[in-house]
């Protein structure tokens, strides 16, 4: 427990120590009891909403395991339709293995996808020249088509 230091002074000194009720603004009840689990027995039950939802929390209160460990969860669940929120999360939460695994998961899965949204159109410009320069064990060459505002990009992933 000496290592979840963080929140449990945030808690410790405050009138809540008093009660019987405590009181986390901004944080829901079973995202609570999801990290008192953690807390207490080192491991949490988790769905991918409850682990998006771990990490805001986590690293506001500098959680360092829990957020690991809603990123390795989360790495485990990656495809078409939640790779690039779960890029730009990792990236935001400074989660370098998530965003590696992301990146891994884009390139890996390139020749089948078909961006049929502006999901890329979103990635910040560092996240998306970090995308293209992505080193990872896949046939040289890709390719993407990434519809934007007005016509379609064509972008060649080309990996040395």
């Amino acid at each position: 427990m000496i290592k979840r230091k963080p929140l449990i002074s945030l808690i410790g000194g405050m009138k809540e120590s008093h009660s019987t009720k405590i009181k986390v603004p901004g944080v829901k009840s079973d995202v609570f009891k999801a990290i008192l689990q953690f807390i207490y027995c080192d491991e949490v039950e988790l769905d991918e909403e409850l682990a998006l939802e771990l990490i805001l929390v986590a690293d506001e209160y500098l959680m360092k395991d829990l957020t690991r460990s809603c990123g390795k969860y989360l790495s485990g669940q990656l495809r078409k339709a939640n790779v690039v929120d779960t890029l730009i999360i990792a990236e935001r939460h400074e989660m370098d293995e998530l965003k590696n695994a992301c990146f891994a998961w884009i390139i890996e899965h390139i020749h089948n996808i078909h961006i049929d949204n502006e999901d890329l159109m979103e990635l910040p410009v560092p996240l998306f020249k970090e995308l293209i320069n992505f080193k990872h064990s896949v046939p040289k060459e890709h390719t993407l088509y990434c519809p934007s505002k007005t016509n379609f990009i064509f972008m060649r992933f080309v990996l040395i």
